[in-house]
């Protein structure tokens, strides 16, 4: 029974990340332009928030888990869950304080930032209750989860986009079905400590003084720095560009969203098998897990690399023509998908404990793409930066990102 479930969680799951790669897609066509530039800011917000993890405890989570399961510590996995949510909701209270401190971000008005920082927090609370179900090593229940979340949220948000025309209401219409879900997920999960809800609220936070923190924080810094590297060209295109030209690149950035997903997806099984397999059989076993899936969608890639970049400018040509001036960009972003959807090693690190090495990675490629990008700066005294020259820096900072994060966990594992 096991067996089946392993096998028969890959189409449920990828299902789930199709309908999720549709929504953008949909939106574009229901949108206009300037519209549709408006819900990718929305949404770059959102995957902004995620980005703090609870505070570093999100990733905490992951990696211990699985070995509180293993080892029957069934209380301690529901705290550490709950605390998890409870520094996720602290961070929104702080981000809903900035349009009182007089700060713009980006060209959202405050009610359109306030609802994407809401979403963001949605999107955070349903990642941590689906921490369980990986935990547990039952993808098929986890797939499930996934594919029920985005029905509902493709449905549900696809009906208010055409019939409100508003992007406040379709992101907000998105954050309340995945606080619902995960929601009742987490309910179910620390169901299983066998203790009442009440008495683990108290319990997680009379122990959060006793977290280890200094752990925590090395994870949501090298979260943040590895979060700059992988959305520096949208947080500048958001900056620089006009709602209707941020969306060509952000409809262009749909390519990454799909291999971030698919990066996701896979991790959301191999992060925990590998740290049980690190728990079991050490580090040399668990870096031949990441790099063989590594290796084998790097390969994978490259062959599907000319074909689905020719059907792609074909189809934006055919049922986008909005977006065309998208297609200059899109060889770059497939090249650039096939290096973050092949990035198992930065997880084997996290699991072998390197989080501190990950971070400095993380900051030595961000200091190194700021000096690029103020010497191009200067080479080019003044003249504006376009799509294409975005699109080959982000390229550039991955791939010099990729090589050092290989070699390095080469080492770790030597």
């Amino acid at each position: 029974m096991r067996l089946v479930s392993r096998v028969s969680y890959v189409p449920v799951l990828t299902l789930a990340m199709l309908v999720m790669m549709l929504r953008p897609l949909f939106m574009a066509r229901v949108f206009d332009t300037s519209d549709f530039g408006v819900y990718s800011l929305g949404l770059l917000i959102s995957s902004s928030f995620c980005i703090l993890g609870c505070i570093g405890l999100y990733p905490m989570l992951q990696r211990s888990m699985p070995m509180d399961i293993v080892k029957g510590r069934e209380k301690a996995a529901a705290i550490l869950m709950i605390q998890c949510g409870l520094l996720a909701m602290l961070c929104l209270l702080l981000g809903l304080l900035i349009p009182f401190a007089g700060i713009r971000v980006v060209d959202l008005n405050d009610r359109g930032f306030a609802v994407s920082l809401l979403h963001g927090f949605s999107q955070q609370l349903f990642l941590v209750a689906t921490v369980e179900s990986r935990s547990r090593g039952e993808p098929l229940r986890f797939a499930i989860q996934n594919l029920l979340r985005a029905l509902a949220i493709f449905g549900a948000g696809w009906l208010v986009a055409i019939q409100f025309q508003s992007v406040t209401l379709t992101l907000l219409t998105e954050a309340i079905i995945a606080l619902v879900m995960a929601a009742g997920i987490i309910n179910h999960a620390v169901s299983r400590s066998r203790l009442q809800i009440a008495t683990l609220y108290r319990l997680a936070i009379k122990r959060l003084g006793r977290l280890p923190w200094q752990s925590a924080i090395a994870l949501l810094g090298g979260a943040l720095v590895g979060f700059v590297l992988t959305n520096v060209d949208r947080w500048i295109a958001a900056s620089l560009f006009s709602h209707a030209v941020f969306a060509v690149y952000a409809f262009a950035w749909i390519v990454l969203a799909v291999s971030q997903s698919i990066q996701a997806i896979i991790s959301s099984s191999l992060f925990p098998a590998m740290a049980r397999d690190y728990a079991s059989n050490g580090v040399r076993s668990s870096f031949r897990m990441a790099s063989m899936w590594g290796l084998g969608l790097i390969l994978v890639g490259l062959v599907g690399l000319w074909p689905a970049t020719v059907v792609t400018i074909w189809a934006i040509r055919e049922w986008f023509a909005g977006y065309v001036a998208a297609n200059p960009i899109i060889p770059l972003f497939y090249l650039l998908a096939i290096i973050r959807v092949s990035d198992f090693w930065t997880g084997f690190l996290i699991v072998a404990g390197k989080e501190r090495a990950v971070m400095n990675i993380n900051i030595f490629v961000a200091i190194a793409g700021l000096l690029l990008l103020v010497g191009y700066s200067m080479h080019q005294a003044g003249a504006s930066v376009g799509l294409l020259e975005l699109a080959g820096f982000a390229c550039l900072l991955s791939f010099l990102r990729q090589v050092i994060i290989v070699s390095y966990s080469f080492g770790t594992a030597r």
